[in-house]
């Protein structure tokens, strides 16, 4: 994200920093903060450096990680399922797709469209329906990551130690929001 001069109020009370604390922290004085804020000055390119890179440092500081967000209640199903047990599963969670595993190993996803192909091609198991494996990231990852993967996959796996410890989808993202 490019910054501009008109963002740092928003910033910096998005970091839940006074003007003073900005200030202190980005070597400028307070009145500078204000003036700047106000739109009274127009600060010198080096000053605004000073502030963008010290917002930037303490946005990436703040920004909540993919452990803060994941579902720990991993719900999944066996390679060897059925389709009318894949419906009900998903049903009774009230989700809109499920990691399919073989000794617990995900090795695929189905979805709510999978499931409706199924039924229009009367499959019987998920192995013949489900999607690839969706992408993994660890609990330290930051959130602008896992959005950017959301917007091409549907979930999110967060994997530890070669472990599935949670699950990620839009819903959660938007739930921090």
């Amino acid at each position: 994200m490019e910054l501009e001069i008109k963002d740092v109020k928003y910033l910096r009370k998005q970091l839940g920093l006074t003007q003073v604390e900005l200030a202190q922290k980005s070597n400028v004085s307070q009145s500078m903060i204000a003036k700047i804020e106000s739109g009274d000055i127009d600060p010198a390119f080096s000053k605004a450096q000073l502030i963008f890179k010290t917002l930037e440092t303490l946005k990436s500081g703040h920004e909540k990680k993919a452990g803060d967000i994941m579902e720990k209640k991993i719900i999944t199903i066996p390679l060897t399922t059925a389709v009318h047990t894949a419906i009900k599963t998903m049903r009774t969670h009230s989700i809109s797709q499920i990691p399919v595993t073989v000794h617990d190993r995900v090795i695929g996803i189905v979805t709510e469209s999978g499931l409706i192909d199924a039924l229009t091609k009367k499959s019987e198991y998920v192995d013949k329906i489900m999607e690839d494996v969706p992408p993994s990231v660890s609990e330290k990852t930051s959130i602008s990551v896992v959005i950017n993967l959301l917007k091409f996959y549907s979930i999110v796996l967060v994997i530890e130690k070669g472990k599935v410890k949670g699950i990620i989808t839009k819903a959660d993202v938007l739930k921090i929001y």
